[in-house]
């Protein structure tokens, strides 16, 4: 079973980040396309003296303008698109991720053999990758993203509630106490940060904490900061970027998460 878990994280792992890529890659071309069609629409407004002839110019381009951006945003064009490079980081995540997986399975098996566990961790480790790739591309994490994790976690409480009878209030309030605390603390970094922490690596935090509980998301957290320190101050002293240059930090948080199995501070 053990290797069925790790073989089915591999692949799902490597889906996710192909589709999350994609699904960013969708998002910056179709912003972009927007914002081309706003500025000729703004020009042609301008040019009284012409106006039907640059009225059908300007339709004609932004026709064909939108039909090259359909096709260029077809997902089976966007796989073709991906460099070498893109591809082995995304085998390498999908390695990390199910090694790590079968290590905190073998772990929760010796001592709980509580797979429903196992499910929300896995669960929220493609959470975190999703988000990490989409936050990289465009910074901005989906609220469908985070929403689908709220209403996975809520069906899991029924099988919680038939298997654990007895300690179905602890779940139900560690996943609550978990939400809440998350929210709180982090929405409250958000002001004190203002640019720092955005409002959708808040709600990423919130549903961690309602997956995995306060614990394993705090440390998760914890670590993803620490490395993330490290990488800003290594980004600063090789001039790669500016102090004030914003960073995603959904991948960090993912980092931490994959640190927080590894030493199992859960």
């Amino acid at each position: 079973m053990i290797y069925v878990v790790t073989g089915l994280c591999l692949l799902v792992s490597f889906a996710i980040c192909v589709f999350s890529l994609v699904y960013a890659e969708n998002r910056k071309q179709k912003e972009a396309v927007l914002e081309a069609v706003e500025a000729s629409e703004e020009s042609s407004e301008e040019q009284e003296s012409e106006d039907k002839k640059i009225g059908e110019h300007s339709d004609e381009e932004n026709k064909g303008t939108k039909q090259d951006a359909s096709l260029r945003t077809t997902f089976f064009y966007k796989i073709k698109t991906l460099t070498v490079w893109q591809w082995v980081i995304f085998v390498l995540i999908s390695i990390a991720s199910s090694a790590l997986l079968c290590l905190e399975t073998v772990w929760i098996r010796s001592n709980s053999n509580n797979w429903i566990t196992i499910i929300k961790l896995f669960l929220t480790m493609e959470m975190l990758i999703s988000a990490s790739i989409i936050d990289k591309q465009i910074k901005k994490i989906p609220n469908k993203l985070v929403v689908s994790a709220y209403l996975i976690r809520v069906i899991l409480f029924v099988p919680e509630y038939f298997l654990f009878n007895d300690t179905f209030f602890r779940v139900l309030m560690g996943s609550v106490f978990g939400f809440a605390i998350s929210f709180f603390v982090f929405f409250l970094m958000s002001i004190l940060t203002k640019s720092g922490i955005g409002m959708g690596d808040v709600k990423l935090v919130s549903a961690m904490g309602c997956l995995i509980g306060l614990s394993g998301t705090f440390f998760s957290v914890f670590y993803g900061m620490v490395v993330c320190m490290f990488m800003a101050i290594g980004f600063i002293a090789f001039k790669k970027r500016k102090v004030k240059d914003k960073i995603a930090f959904a991948p960090f948080i993912y980092i931490g998460y994959l640190i927080t199995m590894l030493l199992g501070t859960f």
